[in-house]
């Protein structure tokens, strides 16, 4: 879909009333559409639609146009500057004729209201390119039955559909039919086709009839009153709204240009209360879950793709405007010096001390009797004398009054006189008066330098427009090649989603995110998250959502998340507190039976000494073989006396002591066993603990996911002017299965991201990042 690269300049937010004008080849649609820009003081956009004629359609193929109205209330004045009322029921033909004798100007006042208009602009049917393509052999049409394919047609319909889909949603359908031509079978075949087309696609709550080449009286001839029933009995459409109107009224005639506003008026007026009407897309791709997700991807960049082709094609065009315009300003500018040249030739031709006769004075005098004949001249110039020249200067016959002309030299008043000699003698004299011709011709000198001024004025104009047209062409080259530049960066990543594998590197790095059910991160994963698809681009309509219900609603879900996770958090603490309370309880536990395994041991080491021991050769053994003092050999005398007599008291106290030290240790193991019961008890409630922990710790990890993606949801991808490729799969794929305004739609988005949290928390923020919100 072309775009004339006409922007809205109004910043209220409305959303454009979208129109598509549908009509048979020369019916008036391009007319139509400059129409609309002159109404909206666009002239010149306005004349760079192309009016065409004969039978071959202008558009070739479909056209945006946008544009902000200030609708108006429009009047007519006559010859004595009063307002005629004119009854729209009631006004005929006749007073048509009247009112265009006295009337001599229309006039309009603001009515405060505004429209923020799309047209859709699509080829004409009916086309004479039918048969130039089925005269082509390569592009013979196929049969269908009895009746060859109207390839061209068909192209347009196809085109037709394709840029509603682009497009997302429309407000109306008009239909545009020239007055001055019949209802044949044929037209009426091909708009009953695209009737159909629009009722079976649900785009029928509203279709407008516009009637153009109607001019004032036409349009209340009884005839035309007659063309709205014919039209409303042929296609069975009796809710549609009809228009008539002039396309291109006589801007020198006010009551064409009044009718003909007053009906455009009355259309915009009625298409702002169009209600808007979503297109529905039924083309799913089916694939394997990466491939589809691949085609889904594709599809996004293609989006953008066609945003930067469509604007790359609008800057060549304006580009080729521009050329020309500096050509025309450029033979201007030439014109302009040339004109300035010869101006200043005219006044140096003028501006000079040339003398230029300015006074010619010739006198005669008849002879007198008895008396001399004399004659006088005496006159005032307009310039000032420069020279005097006397014919004859000095007469034989007669004697002037001065012969000094000097002395008048540089005054703008003359006098001489001239006397005869004698009677009866007649006298004659001219008198011719010079000055400067630059005197003469101050007037024309100081018209010509005006004049030449203002050429040089208006030169300098056209060098400053040259100059302004060479800035705007330069920028519209950079702007072209920086926008041929990113659809080829399009073209480059949509190659590569054609790879039917992953590299080892894609793997090592974002692995989790290709084992992902989530749209979003596997837009991350393979990179394409420089592309951003912004709300004018989406083939699906954004009018019907209510952000500010989204918002709460996700800000209530992200609420309701954040308490969650206190209760959770709180349940996290006390399995924590128990668990560490249970480690700490082991420890102590088994600390204790470890002190009462060496306690045990100690026992038994003590039990196995005192069943080995005996006095007899413990302490003297020492002393055996070793040399004695006296002393000494004394007490070893007496204690081996005493030996014998205690050998058997010694017995008696060890079985006493070994069974002592037998209880006591009967006593630690238990104690032990006690001990090890209760560390076994102990770690499986500790292993309870950690599997509850376990649960809850994915219950938070869950919450703070619904928290986290409930968050994102609220602050930016409801409010966000554009989404990355990921996001706007998502949305556009869920809202073509749930519709745009759906919950569901939302809440398909709400998971993804989700889903994008859960795969890699810690790295969600770069998953974010590369959503374009």
């Amino acid at each position: 879909m072309a775009v004339d690269g006409t922007k809205l300049s109004c910043s209220c937010g409305k959303q454009p009333v979208t129109v598509v004008l549908v009509g048979c080849t020369q019916q008036g649609k391009s007319s139509l559409i400059r129409a609309i820009f002159d109404y909206a003081g666009l002239k010149n956009q306005g004349d760079n639609v192309k009016i065409g004629n004969g039978n071959s359609s202008t558009t070739k193929e479909c056209t945006s146009f946008e544009v902000a109205i200030d609708l108006r209330d429009h009047f007519i004045k006559d010859d004595d500057g009063m307002q005629r009322d004119v009854n729209m029921d009631t006004f005929t033909t006749q007073d048509v004729s009247d009112l265009m004798e006295v009337a001599a100007e229309e006039y309009s006042r603001p009515n405060r209201k505004h429209i923020h208009l799309r047209i859709i602009d699509t080829p004409g049917l009916d086309d004479t390119d039918n048969l130039a393509a089925m005269n082509k052999k390569e592009t013979k049409t196929p049969q269908q039955g009895t009746l060859p394919l109207r390839v061209v047609d068909e192209k347009h319909k196809m085109a037709i559909l394709k840029t509603l889909a682009d497009i997302g949603h429309i407000n109306s359908v008009c239909f545009v039919i020239a007055l001055p031509n019949p209802l044949n079978f044929s037209m009426q075949g091909l708009l009953q086709e695209y009737l159909d087309i629009f009722r079976l696609s649900n785009l029928n709550k509203k279709f407008h009839f516009l009637h153009t080449k109607v001019d004032a009286e036409r349009l209340f001839d009884p005839d035309t009153a007659v063309r709205r029933d014919e039209v409303c009995s042929k296609f069975r459409v009796y809710t549609a709204s009809h228009h008539f109107m002039e396309n291109l009224p006589d801007p020198n005639d006010p009551v064409a240009v009044y009718f003909s506003h007053r009906a455009m008026a009355k259309w915009l007026t009625e298409i702002t209360s169009d209600p808007s009407q979503p297109v529905t897309q039924l083309k799913y791709p089916k694939s394997q879950a990466l491939k589809t997700m691949d085609k889904t991807l594709q599809m996004g960049i293609d989006i953008d793709l066609r945003y930067y082709e469509d604007i790359a094609k609008k800057k060549a065009a304006e580009i080729t405007s521009l050329e020309a315009k500096i050509r025309r300003l450029t033979a201007r500018k030439d014109v302009q010096w040339q004109s300035w040249l010869d101006l200043g030739r005219k006044i140096s031709a003028l501006d000079t001390t040339a003398l230029v006769e300015i006074e010619s004075r010739y006198g005669y005098e008849r002879s007198h009797l008895f008396s001399r004949s004399r004659l006088y001249w005496s006159f005032h110039t307009e310039h000032t004398i420069r020279k005097v020249t006397r014919d004859p200067a000095s007469p034989s016959y007669a004697y002037w009054s001065t012969y000094d002309d000097n002395a008048c030299v540089g005054e703008t008043y003359y006098h001489n006189g001239l006397t005869g000699h004698t009677w009866d003698e007649s006298i004659s004299a001219t008198i011719k008066v010079f000055a400067w011709k630059k005197d003469v011709e101050a007037h024309e000198i100081r018209r010509l330098k005006t004049e030449r001024e203002e050429v040089w004025e208006e030169h300098r104009t056209t060098e400053e427009e040259i100059k302004d047209a060479e800035k705007s062409m330069n920028d519209a080259r950079n702007q072209k090649q920086a926008n041929e530049s990113q659809a080829n960066t399009c073209r480059e990543r949509k190659s590569a989603l054609n790879v039917e594998w992953i590299s080892l590197a894609d793997i090592k790095s974002k692995g989790t995110y290709f084992a992902t059910c989530s749209l979003i991160s596997y837009a991350f994963a393979v990179g394409m998250t420089f592309n951003h698809i912004y709300k004018f681009q989406f083939p699906t309509a954004w009018e019907g959502v209510d952000v500010a219900t989204l918002t709460q609603r996700y800000r209530k879900k992200a609420g309701l998340a954040e308490s969650a996770l206190l209760a959770c958090e709180a349940m996290l603490s006390s399995l924590n507190d128990e668990i560490i309370a249970l480690e700490k309880a082991i420890d102590r536990l088994t600390q204790q039976s470890r002190d009462i395994a060496n306690a045990t041991a100690d026992v038994l080491e003590r039990t196995s000494r005192l069943t080995d021991w005996t006095p007899s050769s413990s302490s003297l053994a020492r002393k055996k073989n070793s040399k004695r003092g006296e002393y000494e050999e004394a007490i070893f005398q007496a204690l081996e006396a005493l030996r014998k007599e205690f050998v058997p008291v010694l017995a008696k106290g060890r079985d006493c002591a070994e069974d002592a030290v037998a209880g006591y240790g009967e006593v630690l193991l238990a104690r032990q066993a006690v001990a090890e019961s209760a560390v076994k008890r102990l770690r499986e409630a500790k292993t309870r603990y950690l599997q509850a922990r376990e649960k809850w710790q994915d219950k938070f990890l869950d919450l703070q996911a619904t928290k986290t993606a409930s968050r994102a949801m609220e602050e930016k991808f409801t409010q966000s002017s554009c989404l990355g490729l990921g996001p706007f799969g998502v949305l556009k794929e869920a809202g073509d299965e749930f519709g745009p305004s759906s919950e569901k739609t939302w809440d398909t988005v709400y998971y993804h991201v989700r889903e994008a949290y859960l795969d890699d928390p810690l790295r969600f923020k770069e998953v974010l990042d590369s959503c374009g919100v």
